[in-house]
């Protein structure tokens, strides 16, 4: 009996057809794909010559080589047309950043949607206003990137924008009164720009305007009284800070309460003050369960008018910032009034520092939900009553700065979600060990900083051990005194550590450091400490700051230091001392950016040992001690990329063994001294790029040394430069050939080889991509599924998010 067989094998030819259309089907596809990712040359082009424009020595566009531009670092395409539709090229502080000029070829982006150049470097440049043709853009950002000059009007004919920040740049002149044909726009962001005049009453028409930043603009002026503001009615955000008419006019404030979304509103060093609030009219706030974050910082309020205020126009507020103003009330006075609104239940940040407050820490349980209190420098006196409640929600207490007295209430203790507690500078006088035992509540689990410095607290060192989440521990310019006792230990997680300027005594081992891995900064100077560390102890934290001067260190070098390799800034002056500096120490500071030394007032010697020293790359700014030339053994001398001033010490020459000598790239003056032709042994010598003058001693070894060892010097003569020399001085027209390169190396010959082989390279892979449709398909694929709208919506709402968190 014959198997029944199937469709496809009754009819072979069908199947090969069947399976023939399905390679077609999937080759077609692959074809339409390229085709839809595949470049546009003019946009290609038009990157490039932006590219050539720029000055980019941090790499920024370093991948912008291959073919494909879609996939070029700060480009993004549309994955249905392969135009560009976002150029995102924003620095980010010293190390990464572009300069240049910005070229007009970004014009033929006719599909850009979005563009940030911000935290850039573009000194002297205004900002274009051919970007005014990017008819499609929605986000538009060049902020922190020195632009000068007016802002351009044509930018108001960006109808789609949504989103532009010029803040903090150097432009001039009026706010273009175009901006109220932006009628898409979300987010303005001005601030912190020498712009000044009246703010055009046209951005009324912005009724989509969520954001608005007009900070630190000393001459700009409101208008109309403010009126243009009433047509706001999305606005969240409003930040008019140093504004210099605010206080002529009761409108604007008229204006801003009928504001009915308004969460947030800055009017910082407005010069508002009480009589500002007592000549308003009554109004009804319409924010007021909107508005969450108030700051009045820097004006001149001075009563307790401004409490009964804020208290009556929001319900809801969570930040409150009056810090820097005239208020001289007591603080209990204060807080009674603040308290009796709605907002007791809703702050969770209260700053009323750099007043003029009296009184003394008062009971603040009631605002229950308070995080954060600042009453630094302020006239608080007196002692803490023992009875102070603190609201279990606190997080951050800084009362620095007063003339608080006596020690800290138990009740801090108690406070469990405690994180910072600043009562620096006050005149506290109670026992160490008594505070800290106030602390040991459950407070010792949370507290992560606690400054207690510059007061008058005496007693030895406690017991830190328990406070597991300590990182920064601040006791320096006390009355500590007596002896460390030999058990107590530090806190696991601490990173700074100053208890200098007290009158501690004895002696500290690695058992108090035991539990230790995250410290940083050390300063036990200026007690009578002792340290003892085993001769193998090796730490288990790397330090950046040591300060161990007048610690008995010695009497020999401290080995442990061996350990340490990120050190920056070192002193052990006056440390007991002696013996010779061993090698290892010198080859850290070699190796490392250390930027202060100090092993003065000691006993050390064996300096002629010593055989070579890099110091190069640092920032010394000193004069070249002329010790340096009792170093009779030294071999290798490199002191180069500082900024060293003065001569270089006459006697150098009395370092015989010298035979490698680098001074280059200093601000060293004077001639080149006598005696650094008696050095025979010299192989190897850098002068270059200082401020030396004068002639070249004369000597078979000085004249052996490439023209390029004296380079970019002020005013040299004499062999081996061409510049000859008369009386000693160089002639008044030198005939110098002047080596721009480093490098001798580097001559003509090197360039253009380089650029027959780069070409023979690259033609090479460019012809195999133009003929081979593999390499096409490998190098033109690209994806991207990310809507335009979405992106720019993100990018709004990342910002707004960032701002709220700082």
């Amino acid at each position: 009996m014959i198997a029944p067989t199937t469709t496809s094998m009754k009819n072979p030819v069908g199947f090969l057809r069947l399976m023939m259309m399905f390679v077609l089907c999937v080759v077609s596809e692959v074809i339409n794909g390229e085709e839809e990712i595949r470049c546009i040359p003019e946009e290609r082009e038009a990157l490039l010559q932006f590219k050539a424009a720029i000055v980019d020595h941090n790499g920024m566009l370093s991948s912008w080589t291959t073919p494909n531009y879609c996939q070029w670092e700060g480009i993004r395409c549309s994955n249905l047309t392969s135009h560009i539709i976002s150029l995102d090229l924003h620095g980010d502080g010293d190390e990464r950043y572009m300069s240049g000029e910005i070229h007009k070829s970004l014009m033929e982006l006719s599909q850009l949607q979005y563009l940030n150049l911000s935290h850039n470097y573009f000194p002297d440049t205004h900002i274009p206003e051919f970007l005014a043709s990017l008819k499609n853009l929605k986000y538009l950002d060049l902020s922190s990137s020195q632009f000068e000059g007016k802002i351009p009007t044509q930018l108001g004919s960006l109808s789609h924008l949504k989103y532009l920040n010029l803040a903090d740049n150097y432009l001039e002149g009026a706010i273009p009164y175009q901006f109220g044909n932006l009628s898409q726009l979300q987010h303005l962001e001005l601030s912190d720009n020498l712009l000044e005049g009246n703010i055009p009453s046209q951005l009324g028409n912005l009724s989509q305007l969520h954001q608005l930043y007009l900070q630190h603009l000393y001459n700009l002026k409101i208008s109309d009284g403010g009126q243009w503001l009433s047509n706001l009615i999305s606005l969240t955000h409003l930040y008019l800070d140093s504004l210099s008419n605010l206080n002529h006019s009761h409108i604007w404030s008229q204006v801003i309460a009928k504001l009915p979304q308004l969460r947030e509103l800055s009017l910082v060093d407005c010069s508002l003050s009480d009589h500002f609030i007592l000549s308003s009219k009554h109004s009804k706030f319409n924010f007021s369960t909107s508005l969450s974050v108030f700051d009045l910082s820097g004006n001149t309020f001075t009563s307790a008018v401004i409490f009964q205020w804020v208290s009556n126009i929001t319900s809801n507020l969570v930040h409150l910032d009056l810090s820097d103003n005239n208020l001289t009330e007591d603080l209990p006075s204060i807080l009674g009034n603040l308290s009796r609104g709605c907002v007791r239940h809703s702050l969770q940040e209260l700053d009323l520092s750099a007043n003029y407050i009296t009184g003394t820490l008062s009971d603040i349980s009631v605002f229950s939900s308070l995080k954060s209190l600042f009453l630094g420098a302020n006239e608080l006196s007196g002692r803490i009553p023992e009875g102070v409640k603190l609201p279990s929600t606190l997080e951050d207490l800084l009362v620095w700065s007063n003339s608080l007295e006596g020690g800290i209430p138990k009740s801090f203790g108690n406070a469990c979600f405690l994180l910072s507690l600043d009562i620096s500078n006050n005149s506290l006088s109670d026992e160490l060990p008594m505070i800290i035992s106030h602390l040991s509540g459950c407070a010792r689990y949370s507290l992560q900083v606690l400054y207690l410095h510059d007061n008058q607290i005496n007693g030895t060192l406690p017991d830190f051990s328990t406070f597991t989440s300590l990182g920064k521990l601040y006791l320096h310019n006390n009355k500590l005194n007596g002896e460390i006792h030999k058990d107590i230990q530090f806190p696991p997680k601490l990173e700074d550590l100053y208890i200098y300027s007290n009158s501690l005594k004895g002696v500290l081992t690695d058992y108090h450091f035991a539990n230790m891995s995250m410290l940083q900064n050390l300063d036990l100077s200026d007690n009578s400490l002792g340290l003892a560390f085993t001769q193998n102890w090796v730490p288990h934290f790397q330090l950046l700051f040591i300060n161990l001067r007048s610690c008995q260190l010695g009497p020999t070098f401290p080995m442990w230091l061996q350990t340490q390799n990120k050190f920056v800034d070192i002193d052990i002056s006056n440390a007991t001392i002696s013996g010779i500096i061993p090698e290892w120490f010198w080859a850290k500071l070699s190796l490392q950016r250390v930027m202060t030394m100090n092993i003065s007032y000691n006993s050390l010697q064996g300096l002629s040992l010593l055989k070579v020293i890099d110091l190069s790359s640092n920032h010394f700014s000193e004069e070249i001690p002329t010790e340096i030339e009792k170093l009779a053994g030294l071999i290798s001398l490199n002191l180069s990329r500082n900024n060293l001033i003065g001569k270089i010490p006459s006697n150098i020459g009395n370092m015989t063994s010298l035979e490698s000598l680098d001074l280059s790239r200093n601000r060293l003056v004077g001639s080149i001294p006598l005696s650094l032709a008696q050095i025979y042994g010299l192989g190897v010598l850098d002068l270059s790029q200082n401020h030396l003058s004068g002639k070249i001693p004369t000597s078979t070894q000085l004249q052996s040394f490439h023209q390029s060892s004296y380079e970019d010097n002020l005013d040299l003569c004499g062999p081996p430069l061409e510049k000859l020399c008369i009386d000693g001085k160089p002639t008044q027209n030198p005939n110098a050939n002047v080596y721009k390169d480093e490098y001798p190396f580097f001559n003509n010959e090197f360039f253009i080889s380089m650029g027959i082989g780069f070409a023979l390279s690259f033609w090479t892979v460019i012809g195999s991509i133009l003929f081979k449709r593999s390499w096409q398909r490998s190098y033109f694929n690209f994806l991207n599924n990310l809507e335009d709208n979405v992106h720019v919506k993100i990018a709004i709402f990342v910002r707004v998010i960032n701002r709220d968190k700082d």
